[in-house]
C-alpha cells in the first residue's frame, strides 16, 4: 500500500469507497482559533442511497467528528502532554515526516 500501510481486505458486506482527492486546509483567525476547511470527492459505491442523506452525513455526522477532534487536540492540551506521543512518533519514522513536510510547504 501507500507508505508501507495495506488497507485492510474487503470481506462481507464491506465496501471500499473510491476517494478521487481530498485536501485539509488549517486557516488561523485568532490566537486559539482556526477554521478547517475539508474538500472530498468521494464515490461512496453505494447505490441506492438518497444523495440527500449523504448530503447530510457528509456536513451533519462530518462536523461532530470536528467537534470530537477538537475535544482531544484540547484535552492533549490541557493534559500537559500536548505533542509528546506524536513527537516521539516523528522521530521513530523521519522519512515519512520528512516527506509529509515537504508537500505540506
Amino acid at each position: 500500500g501507500a507508505r508501507g500501510v495495506n488497507p485492510p481486505p474487503v470481506t462481507g458486506r464491506t465496501v471500499r469507497m473510491g476517494v478521487d482527492y481530498g485536501c485539509v486546509k488549517f486557516i488561523p483567525l485568532t490566537r486559539g482559533r482556526t477554521r478547517v476547511r475539508c474538500v472530498v470527492k468521494v464515490d461512496p459505491k453505494m447505490d441506492g442511497l438518497p444523495s440527500w442523506l449523504i448530503n447530510w452525513v457528509a456536513t451533519k455526522v462530518c462536523w461532530a467528528g470536528m467537534r470530537l477532534w477538537e475535544w482531544k487536540a484540547r484535552s492533549l492540551e490541557a493534559s500537559g502532554d500536548a505533542g509528546r506521543e506524536h513527537k516521539a512518533r516523528m522521530q521513530e519514522d523521519r522519512g515519512f515526516y520528512d516527506w509529509m513536510v515537504g508537500r505540506v510547504h
